[in-house]
């Protein structure tokens, strides 16, 4: 009798935790007994059955679940794209854990749009800085090169134009 109560007691609290999983926005954990039967869940009760709801569309998952016992699925679930990650205990208890696909690539996504973000603004800097500077580079030698082309002629009526340079 101590043992049942123990493990009654062990169950009760794994339970209470499982229902208190909560994950990004939306995001929640339940669980399966051996015959995938709900055993916690936000909206379904115990009388419902993961491989015979949504006229058994999940029943692949619960294979997957007997055969890896571990792991990860990219699904359509409640008419939303989620991940799931499921493991199944020593007791053949199954946890899921689901969140949909769009919470967790949110931080992702608003990473990517700072990056580029950062990549034109450094684009358009850069493409000033370039013109300033090839400006400031350009004019002396513009300079010089009509000096040049002015003294090649032999004319020497303009030679005012070397006292912008100094």
């Amino acid at each position: 009798l101590i043992g049942v109560v123990g493990a009654d007691i062990k169950v009760g609290k794994l339970e209470e935790q499982v229902e208190n999983i909560k994950l990004y926005d939306t995001g929640y954990a339940f669980m399966l007994n051996k015959d995938y039967d709900y055993v916690i869940h936000p909206t379904l009760d115990r009388d419902s059955n993961f491989k015979t709801i949504s006229h058994g569309q999940y029943n692949f998952i619960s294979e997957e679940i007997e055969e890896k016992g571990l792991g990860i699925v990219d699904t359509n679930f409640d008419g939303e794209s989620k991940i799931m990650v499921y493991s199944k205990l020593l007791d053949d208890k199954v946890i899921i854990l689901t969140v949909p696909k769009k919470e967790i690539l949110a931080t992702v996504y608003n990473t990517i749009y700072i990056i580029i973000g950062v990549i034109i603004i450094s684009v358009i800097i850069s493409a000033i800085i370039a013109l300033v500077l090839g400006k400031k580079i350009s004019n002396p030698l513009v300079l010089i090169t009509g000096i040049l082309n002015t003294t090649a002629n032999l004319d020497l009526t303009e030679i005012e134009e070397t006292k912008e340079i100094m």
